[in-house]
């Protein structure tokens, strides 16, 4: 049996989407200290391009494309690859999860939290 191509997308898909959230928790973090320390909401747009912070920002703006470009890339590669085996299945079903969020449709979210539940018990569903 080959590689297992569904389920390396779902792999890569989550990765990407994880170094995402992360990186907009970076750019939170950062913010609400510059807030905290300095103001930043209240300094004006060139004021901010002219703080050194804003290298920092541009830093982690350029990292959050790169990753949802990555993101994309494995969700366009598990479009065009479905499922052939069980842990790719299960692992094309956390992928729906992340794409369903509950604001979307929390009926929809709470049933393939439940099915995963099912499916594949050891796992840590988020």
């Amino acid at each position: 049996m080959g590689e297992d191509f569904g389920l390396k997308a779902c792999e890569a898909f989550l990765e990407a989407e994880a170094e995402t959230w992360s990186l907009y928790g970076s750019w939170s973090r950062l913010e609400s200290h510059l807030h905290r320390t300095i103001g930043w909401m209240g300094l004006s747009a060139e004021e901010r391009r002219a703080h050194p912070a804003a290298k920092r920002f541009g830093e982690i703006e350029a990292r959050q494309g790169i990753a949802q470009e990555k993101e994309q890339a494995a969700l366009d590669a598990l479009l065009a690859t479905p499922p052939t085996t069980r842990a790719a299945a299960i692992a094309s079903l956390r992928v729906l999860l992340r794409l369903v969020t509950k604001d979307d449709n929390e009926e929809a979210n709470l049933i393939l939290r439940r099915v995963l539940g099912v499916l594949a018990p050891g796992e840590a569903v988020q």
